[in-house]
């Protein structure tokens, strides 16, 4: 068998501790002995120790862990920037923030070995303090925070753990030669909260007709720090998610029935919220009752995106 490497992209700003901790990881992971790889770092504009760290970093892994240097500023920019200086059969997605679990290379190796054209896994939460008493799993997106079980879930069957992670997620290389790498109008920004850029990739991974599969070997830790755990934090993210889905569905609207540009089916969910919530607010489900407050910070951020002049950068 021909030797297959994987080139594990990670956009970092301003994280050196996390950074280093993370490098770690993957480099103590498991691997097949024919299974190469190559840790590349993209820095946007960090402002710490970042190349410090990487510099160290390489010389102690003598030269496994790379540094490119990205200065637009975005991590779509960034990621973008790392998928075009590398080479190898496999492209892996890391975030900056998290450790890789000691079969994360493997994982990915045996998923695309198997057939899969992408591959995503399990992101697990690292808590910085206890959870407050109105969060519970029903919220975890906000935290970038999944689990879809412990077997392995082609897509295309169990539609509950479809979805690409971008801090957790597998291509072969030639499947995004053909996609196409990140939309540069979408993704974190310093100081502002955009997404939707891995949920955008999805979408043309499956118009592309790809089979993909999710791999509960494959799973990192993500920190979860205590400034994110309020629920002021919550809001503002709802709010920028409801903006940000507003862009995907101008580049990929879909065949639904719609009300000044808004689909009808939303609207309708946003109508049903308000019960829903005092609803849950009898029974004391605190989560639930969140839950349901969120729903209206999506939809206003949303209308808010439909509303806004701002063009995408394709």
């Amino acid at each position: 068998m021909a030797p297959i490497t994987i080139d594990v992209i990670i956009a970092t700003y301003n994280r050196a501790l996390l950074l280093d901790r993370a490098v770690r990881s993957i480099l103590m992971a498991d691997r097949e002995q024919q299974l190469g790889f190559t840790i590349t770092v993209v820095d946007n504009n960090s402002m710490d120790g970042t190349p410090q760290v990487v510099a160290r970093l390489s010389e102690e892994s003598e030269g496994k862990v790379r540094y490119l240097f990205e200065p637009r500023q975005g991590k779509s920019h960034a990621v973008n920037r790392g998928i075009a200086a590398t080479s190898g059969n496999i492209v892996a997605f890391s975030d900056d923030d998290q450790v890789m679990g000691r079969e994360w290379l493997k994982a990915i190796y045996q998923a695309l070995i198997d057939g899969y054209d992408y591959v995503t896994g399990p992101v697990l939460g690292e808590w910085e303090i206890e959870q407050p008493d109105w969060y519970d799993d029903r919220l975890h997106g906000v935290l970038s925070l999944f689990h879809g079980g412990e077997e392995r879930v082609p897509h295309g069957t169990d539609e509950s753990v479809h979805g690409f992670s971008g801090g957790n997620g597998a291509i072969r290389r030639s499947v995004i030669e053909k996609i196409g790498g990140y939309r540069a109008g979408l993704g974190k920004l310093a100081g502002k909260l955009s997404m939707c850029e891995d949920g955008e990739l999805f979408i043309r991974l499956k118009r592309g007709g790809y089979n993909g599969v999710y791999e509960p070997r494959m799973r990192v830790f993500h920190l979860v720090p205590s400034e994110r755990l309020t629920k002021s934090y919550f809001r503002r993210w709802h709010r920028a998610y409801g903006n940000s889905m507003a862009l995907i569905d101008t580049l990929h609207p879909k065949p639904v029935s719609r009300w000044f540009g808004v689909p009808r089916f939303l609207i309708r969910r946003t109508i049903e919220t308000v019960p829903r919530m005092i609803s849950a607010k009898l029974r004391g489900d605190m989560p639930g009752t969140f839950e349901q407050e969120l729903n209206l910070w999506f939809m206003l951020g949303f209308i808010g995106g439909k509303l806004s002049s701002k063009s995408l950068e394709i």
